[in-house]
Parts: C-alpha cells; sequence; structure tokens
C-alpha cells in the first residue's frame, strides 16, 4: 500500500510542474513544506495554495492517504457505520496528537532547506493497550473461524471491535517530535504561476507518513489455541462415552 501511495504522489508531483524559467513564487518555502507535510501525513492542509497542486490532484492524494491511515484497522472488520464511527475517532485524534512545524534553516534564492519537526502514532503504546484488552484476543480468534462478511453481522463482535478500537484510538499518543532537512526548489504550472517544491518529495513523504496498525495475534498462534481447544473438547467428549 505504501509503495502505491507513493508512487501516485510522486507522479502526481512531477506531472504538474516544470523547474523551467520559474519566477520567485509569492509563498514561502516553509509554507510550501508545511502544506506537502500536513497533506502527506492527515491527507489535508489549510495551506495548500503555496503548493500550486491543483484541486484534482489534491483531493486524489486526500483520498489515497485516508485510505491508507484506514488500514490500521483492516484486520477487523466492521460494518459501514462503525467503520465511519472508527474513521472520525480516529482523524480527531490524529489532529490531536500528530504535530508538525517548519522553521528556516538555509536561505538561498535557489535552494533553500526548510526543517520539518513532526511526530507519529506511537506503535508501542497502541500494542500495549491491545495486549491488556483480552477483547482482542477474542476477535482475533473469531476472525480466523468466521469469514469477514460474517463478522460483520455479527453484533456481538461488533459491538467489541468498536469498544475496543476505541479504546485504543482514545488511549493513542505521539512518539517524541524528530527533524528533518528539505531542500526546495522553484518549480512552474502549465500557467506560469511559480511555487517552491521539495527536491525530495519521496524523503519528505516517509519522513511525516503515518505507519500504524492494530496488529493481530500472530495467526499461527492463534491457529495453536484453536486446535487445542478442539483437541481437549473432543479428549473430554471420548472420555465422558467411555464412563458412561
Amino acid at each position: 500500500m505504501k509503495k502505491i501511495v507513493c508512487a501516485i504522489m510522486t507522479l502526481a508531483m512531477l506531472i504538474s510542474f516544470s523547474a523551467v524559467n520559474a519566477a520567485t513564487p509569492k509563498s514561502s518555502p516553509e509554507e510550501s513544506v508545511l502544506a506537502y507535510a500536513e497533506m502527506y501525513a492527515l491527507g489535508t492542509s489549510k495551506n495548500l495554495a503555496a503548493t500550486g497542486i491543483p484541486k484534482d490532484m489534491t483531493d486524489a492524494i486526500e483520498k489515497d492517504v485516508t485510505s491508507h491511515l484506514m488500514t490500521a484497522f483492516m484486520n477487523y472488520p466492521l460494518t459501514k457505520n462503525n467503520f465511519q464511527t472508527v474513521k472520525e475517532k480516529y482523524f480527531a485524534k490524529l489532529n490531536e496528537i500528530i504535530k508538525i512545524s517548519v522553521r528556516p534553516k538555509k536561505a538561498d534564492a535557489v535552494n533553500p532547506i526548510v526543517e520539518i519537526t513532526a511526530t507519529k502514532v506511537d506503535q508501542e503504546v497502541a500494542d500495549k493497550i491491545k495486549a491488556d484488552d483480552a477483547n482482542f484476543l477474542t476477535m482475533d480468534v473469531m476472525n480466523h473461524l468466521s469469514t469477514a462478511e460474517e463478522l460483520a453481522a455479527d453484533g456481538q463482535y461488533q459491538s467489541l471491535a468498536i469498544n475496543s478500537i476505541g479504546k485504543v484510538i482514545n488511549g493513542l499518543t505521539a512518539t517524541a517530535p524528530k527533524t528533518y532537512d528539505v531542500t526546495c526548489e522553484i518549480v512552474t504550472d502549465d500557467g506560469g504561476n511559480s511555487y517552491w517544491k521539495p527536491t525530495n518529495i519521496q524523503g519528505l513523504f516517509d519522513f511525516v507518513m503515518i505507519d500504524f496498525a492494530i496488529k493481530e495475534v500472530d495467526p499461527q498462534i492463534i491457529d495453536g489455541m484453536i486446535a487445542t481447544v478442539f483437541s481437549t473438547e473432543t479428549e473430554v467428549k471420548k472420555e465422558s462415552q467411555n464412563n458412561q
């Protein structure tokens, strides 16, 4: 998924601009880097005008980023309504804990450098919350005994999922902030308008991309547990029959 999103974004950036005969942009390099970073991390930004990216492309990027972020919950099939509930809660939490800031580091008329500071979702904290919630183990077992369609129609499963996933989201915290240097260049669109653009789109995307997941227990462990339970039940039945 990550490679697909990156390829789409990189291609979109490459076909949108040309670096030939560029004039001085109206927006600063910092405004542009912040817009790119927020767009890549959360799908949108209030500063998109600083990038000059056409709306149809920013809409496509937002859709791709949103889809990528929601793969965090792919191990737990949800109904359409429950998925929407989780999505709204998750994005509200992300906007609360993900902090992105920029500052000029090197002034240059051709290739200025902007320092960006950003946080990400702390995966270890999420893993700890999940490990402490026995309902997830129940759901992991149910995942191996039922199809996604059956689980989507199972009221008990949906109740466990929406409550336990909600607890994880509520408990999410951010990692310590890290910094990254972004070199910029001037580019122009087809209308002759100039903008600042990171020279290494892939590097910036990798730096801010949120890669978080509620991980299912190792499938082999679950299969072993299920096999043990069935084996034990079989032995109990045999013993009961022998005693009759």
